[in-house]
């Protein structure tokens, strides 16, 4: 498969993300059966999946933008091609080589075009052929299948608003001797190409398209939908010897299988849009390279390119496709925005797609060993909630949507978090579980403690003496809410705090571990925490009759429920 440059598309900057990939050791995965090695990546709960990627196709052989690349740091198309395909030779085909190539928007089964000077239609494969006369009246022509393996042809008459049957041929026909013929598609529109357009036999009474012309005349409708037409001459030249190589080499296997057409007009093989695409810098660059194709051992070569290998090329199974460095597909002002990108992969198609349930860990197990991240995804295993599967990077390409292989997805910020304060080293430890819902926001538990994510505030660990009263409490279902700061020392020397979505955690070695929440912690709070009057709870907030009541080493709060007021009483 080709993946190319779309030429029609502005293209525009992605930033590379700024995350490192984070390496996990066995301690963490001990929920799951996989090496201490493993490269695991926990999701977030909900929304959708960030992937972080690199490169823009397969990765073989030539990239697209690093050849603009070298041809902008003033580097040859031999010297590209040579780069890209190393250890192969420049050499020539008969300037009469042919390109069968199938029409895929033609999904009628005739084939249909316009009147033009000098059509003939013709026995397909033979000498055998006839004018086809001009008249105002006529304003179509088209070979239909008749019987198993005949064709016939008709035009159609503006005067009598009918078909009418013009040759009966057993065999196929197609349409020749014109300049450039108009095909016509089945939404009416027609489209133009040089060279024959034959109808190929297929099983019942159906018929294929195909457009036969020289190789030239077929690159000048590939280079420019494989590569963007503004760019340098020797960038376009070396896509034009690799598209004509590539295309040999597909004809070469065709003819040996027996096929009736070497390739198809999509990015499935090169794209190629006939006679419409064509461009005069491109033309340029086909007339330059005149018959030029890559050999190895004296046979053209599978000449893959794809739009950006994000700076390693990918190996193949065949000498040419090695794995090295690119320092031109990210070169400066070659524009290439698929060096490094960020995608947002749906969660609930991802989820489809994958069927795992709900996403909770996607593991790496295996990278190709090239460039940075430890290069391109070979397999990996997704976890959810209902099984776990394992995945080839191609597979998980194709399920996903994703640009290429090289890829790794973004933490959670609970792992994030987690690695921040130290990962398995951290006062947490190690984890105990997956990531789950709570109110408020999310949890995850770890061996000494746990971590909460807020949007609003992202993920904090609260743990120790702090982690064993709010659990007490109950946690997430406690008034005091999620916690959405770390730890950190109190106004009382050698006190700690930690502050929650509606209150704070207060300890000292004289009063323990305290929350105050709620509206006795708004006047709390408004008479200046530990750090005024009232100085530290010495109580937990506890009811009374008229509501409840919180001590303090300087005086207590009262909250009258009847009324919602508070008041601050000093001793």
């Amino acid at each position: 498969m080709i993946t190319r440059v779309r030429a029609a598309r502005q293209v525009r900057k992605v930033l590379a993300p700024a995350a490192a990939v984070l390496l996990l050791s066995a301690a963490l995965l001990a929920i799951t059966p996989l090496t201490a090695s493993a490269e695991t990546y926990w999701v977030e709960p909900a929304g959708d999946l960030t992937v972080f990627g690199r490169g823009f196709g397969h990765g073989r052989g030539m990239s697209q933008y690093g050849a603009q690349g070298a041809a902008l740091a003033g580097k040859t198309s031999s010297y590209i091609l040579d780069f890209y395909y190393p250890g192969t030779t420049s050499t020539t085909v008969p300037a009469t080589t042919t390109i069968r190539v199938r029409i895929t928007a033609d999904t009628t089964p005739y084939v249909a075009v316009l009147p033009a000077t000098g059509l003939k239609a013709r026995i397909a494969g033979t000498e055998n052929a006839r004018m086809l006369p001009v008249a105002t009246s006529i304003t179509q022509w088209a070979i239909r299948p008749h019987g198993e393996h005949a064709t016939q042809v008709y035009y159609y008459s503006t005067t009598s608003k009918s078909w009418t049957l013009w040759w009966t041929v057993d065999g196929m026909t197609e349409f020749t001797g014109a300049a450039v013929t108009k095909l016509v598609l089945p939404d009416g529109s027609a489209v133009p190409y040089r060279g024959t357009l034959r109808a190929a036999d297929r099983d019942g009474t159906d018929l294929d398209t195909l457009n036969v012309l020289s190789g030239d005349y077929y690159l000048r409708g590939v280079v420019p939908k494989e590569a963007l037409t503004s760019w340098k001459p020797a960038a376009l030249q070396a896509q034009a010897v690799a598209a004509r190589t590539y295309a040999i080499s597909r004809r070469n296997a065709a003819i040996k299988a027996g096929r009736d057409y070497d390739l198809c007009d999509t990015q499935h093989c090169q794209v190629y849009w006939g006679y419409a695409a064509e461009a005069a810098s491109t033309n340029d660059a086909v007339v330059a390279t005149a018959n030029q194709v890559r050999t190895y051992n004296g046979k053209p070569i599978l000449a893959e390119f794809s739009s950006s290998n994000g700076g390693y090329t990918a190996p193949g199974p065949v000498p040419y496709q090695v794995a090295k460095a690119d320092p031109y597909d990210d070169y400066p002002h070659n524009g290439n925005p698929y060096a490094s990108w960020t995608r947002s992969v749906d969660r609930a198609t991802a989820q489809s797609r994958l069927g795992v349930g709900i996403i909770k860990l996607m593991t790496v197990l295996q990278r190709n060993g090239y460039g940075t991240w430890g290069g391109r995804l070979e397999s990996l295993r997704a976890t959810g909630t209902t099984t776990t599967k394992d995945f080839t990077g191609d597979q998980l390409r194709l399920l996903l949507g994703l640009r290429s292989t090289w890829v790794r997805f973004d933490q959670s910020q609970i792992m994030k978090r987690w690695v921040a304060i130290g990962g398995l080293n951290s006062p947490v430890g190690g984890s105990q579980g997956y990531e789950w819902p709570v109110r408020g926001g999310s949890g995850q538990a770890f061996a000494k403690g746990h971590i909460y994510r807020t949007t609003a505030h992202g993920a904090w660990e609260i743990y120790g003496g702090f982690e064993s009263r709010y659990q007490s409490i109950g946690g997430p279902s406690h008034a005091i809410g999620l916690p959405i700061a770390a730890k950190f020392n109190g106004a009382k020397t050698g006190s700690q705090v930690q502050r929650f979505g509606s209150g704070r955690m207060f300890w000292s070695p004289a009063t323990g571990v305290r929350e105050v929440y709620g509206r006795i912690y708004v006047a709390y709070y408004n008479v200046g925490l530990e750090g005024g009057r009232l100085g530290l709870p010495t109580s937990y907030q506890y009811p009374v009759s008229f509501g409840a009541q919180q001590v303090f080493q300087g005086g207590y709060i009262n909250w009258y429920s009847a009324t919602d007021t508070t008041a601050v009483v000093y001793r």
